[in-house]
C-alpha cells in the first residue's frame, strides 16, 4: 500500500469510527506516519480525501459484482438468473450480505454512511439508494422475473423483494461479520423464503 492508499485507508477508518467532522487532516497524518503538510502532496483537503473514498468504494462494489456476473443485472439482464436454484439464491444472499459486513473496506464504508447519512448533503441520499432503494428495485426486477419464469410462486414482486430484504438489512445492521449466529440466521431466512415462495 502507497501513501496515498495509505492516507486512503486511514482517514476511512477514522470516518467510520469518529465521524467526519471529528476527524482533521492532522489526525489522518499522525495515524499515516507522515507530517500534515505531506497529506497536501496527495488531496486537495479533507473532503478531496472523503470524495476519493466514496469512488473507491463504488468501484469495489462493481468488481464485486463482477466477480459474482451480476454486472449484467444492473442495466435490468436477469438471464444470469435462468438456471436459479434455491441453493444459488441462497448463495447469492450470504455473498452481498458477506461482502458489505465482512470486507474490509466495504464493511467501514457501510459504517460511514450510517453515520454521515444525516450530516454531510448527498450522503443520505447514497446510504438509501445503496441499502434500501436499489436493492427494492433490484430484487423486485429480479421476483418478477423469476415469476414470469416459473421459478418462483406468482405473487407481487415488490412485496416479496421487502419479504426477503428486510432481515437481511436488519441483520446488517446488528452483525459486523459473518458470525456462525448471523450465518445461521441468514440462512434459516434464505430457506424459509424460498421454501415458501417455490
Amino acid at each position: 500500500m502507497n501513501t496515498k492508499e495509505k492516507i486512503l485507508d486511514i482517514a476511512l477508518t477514522l470516518f467510520s469510527t469518529k465521524g467526519y467532522e471529528s476527524v482533521s487532516i492532522r489526525d489522518i497524518a499522525k495515524q499515516v506516519g507522515i507530517k500534515e503538510s505531506s497529506i497536501y502532496n496527495h488531496y486537495t483537503n479533507k473532503q478531496d480525501i472523503f470524495d476519493s473514498i466514496m469512488v473507491m468504494c463504488q468501484n469495489r462494489m462493481m468488481e464485486h459484482y463482477k466477480s459474482m456476473n451480476l454486472d449484467q443485472t444492473l442495466s435490468g439482464d436477469f438471464t444470469v438468473y435462468n438456471r436459479i436454484s434455491p441453493n444459488l439464491l441462497r448463495d447469492f444472499a450470504l455473498d452481498h450480505f458477506r461482502f458489505y459486513v465482512s470486507d474490509d473496506i466495504m464493511s467501514r464504508y457501510r459504517k460511514l454512511l450510517t453515520i454521515e447519512q444525516f450530516n454531510i448533503d448527498g450522503v443520505g441520499k447514497i446510504y438509501r439508494d445503496l441499502f434500501i432503494d436499489q436493492p427494492i428495485a433490484h430484487q423486485t426486477k429480479l421476483f418478477g422475473f423469476l415469476i414470469e419464469n416459473k421459478a418462483l410462486k406468482s405473487s407481487n414482486p415488490e412485496a416479496m423483494a421487502y419479504e426477503f430484504y428486510a432481515p437481511i438489512f436488519l441483520m446488517m445492521s446488528r452483525y459486523d461479520d459473518l458470525t456462525p449466529e448471523a450465518e445461521r440466521l441468514l440462512t434459516q431466512h434464505l430457506v424459509n423464503f424460498v421454501e415458501k415462495n417455490t
